[in-house]
């Protein structure tokens, strides 16, 4: 995380896990299940959209300004959006797999 952040110091290391795990429970909320969810493992697209949102959290460090509101990342939103239809497949997929095992 801290790579993709360039951040070579281990000064902010509890704040920046506070804003991952942040930013994880914001992209599965927005798609769907739960984050233990094998969709989610090793997902390259879910991954970059946590690193993205962890580090624009890390960066703004408010959810507002004095003139607006900070809106998530359009990367991000595109990533979720992108997701949503990939997870309701890999659900249906997952569930008709167990339909057939207890048939």
């Amino acid at each position: 995380m801290k790579q993709h952040m360039r951040i070579d110091n281990d000064v902010d290391n509890d704040l920046i896990t506070s804003y991952q795990e942040s930013a994880i429970n914001y992209v599965v909320n927005a798609v769907g299940g739960c984050s233990d969810d094998d969709f989610y493992k090793e997902n390259k697209e879910f991954n970059l959209a946590v690193r993205m949102l962890t580090d624009q959290y890390y960066r703004e460090r408010t959810a507002s300004t004095m003139n607006k509101a900070t809106e998530v990342a359009y990367g991000v939103q595109s990533i979720i959006l992108q997701l949503k239809p990939a997870y309701r497949n890999w659900r249906q997929e997952k569930n008709a797999n167990i339909s057939d095992r207890e048939s």
